[in-house]
């Protein structure tokens, strides 16, 4: 079965390697971090400058979203696409440094621009 590959899934397998220096981080950890950092943070900021309602709902839109990736992430990614991600990334160096870096990224930014904004 061919597969098509797409930026988020460097991110899952970057999160997958990093499993193996750390048990708590996992793709699926990788890609909640810049799901929430890089889409529902902006939002919600943008929301909460414009009209504080909004904001509510864009809380419990990301409630929902946390409880949808937790019952169902996995079969996200089936058995087949998790080896197929694998194998296409298998000729890749990996750093236990860069993998943290592109973990801890999101919530650098996130804190630069808070800080920023101050």
């Amino acid at each position: 079965m061919k597969y098509r590959f797409y930026p988020w899934e460097y991110l899952w397998w970057a999160g997958e390697r990093l499993h193996d220096y750390n048990a708590r981080i996992t793709g699926y950890d990788m890609l909640q971090m810049y799901l929430l950092f890089f889409v529902y943070f902006p939002l919600v900021i943008l929301c909460a400058s414009i009209h504080r309602e909004y904001c509510i709902y864009l809380l419990g839109l990301l409630i929902v979203q946390i409880l949808t990736w937790l019952i169902w992430g996995k079969k996200i990614y089936s058995s087949n696409r998790r080896k197929a991600v694998m194998k296409h990334y298998a000729t890749r160096t990996f750093s236990p440094g860069k993998g943290y870096f592109l973990f801890f990224m999101p919530a650098m930014f996130f804190f630069v621009t808070a800080i920023t904004l101050i």
